[in-house]
């Protein structure tokens, strides 16, 4: 099921974020009913600061995947967070894994036109 930490997360509050950081400690693979993580939650939600905060705390969760094999980078490409899918990058994201439909994120941000993030990609 989610955890406070996971809808805190989603829904970019950061303060939220970081007491629950300060104070409980979170499984980093710990996954919803769509079987997504924290990360992939904040991903799709595109907050740079939040993602930050649980990279710096859950370096090991940068790459972890759900059912459909999607990464949170894999979602902030898609949704065309190219701030975010720096950040990914840097923290040593793998940029190249194929999801269950044999897509990777470069595939995703192409099919959306994201052109900033396909620079980052490439």
């Amino acid at each position: 099921g989610r955890t406070p930490l996971s809808y805190a997360a989603e829904h970019g509050h950061k303060a939220v974020v970081s007491a629950l950081l300060d104070t409980a400690r979170f499984l980093a693979d710990a996954k919803d009913e769509h079987s997504r993580t924290f990360l992939s939650r904040a991903a799709l939600k595109g907050d740079v600061a939040v993602v930050r905060l649980l990279l710096q705390e859950y370096p090991e969760a940068i790459d972890i995947s759900n059912h459909e094999k999607r990464t949170p980078l894999s979602h902030a490409a898609k949704a065309g967070h190219a701030e975010l899918v720096s950040l990914l990058i840097t923290g040593k994201a793998d940029i190249n894994p194929k999801d269950k439909f044999l897509r990777t994120a470069l595939s995703y941000a192409a099919e959306e036109g994201h052109i900033e993030v396909v620079s980052l990609l490439l």
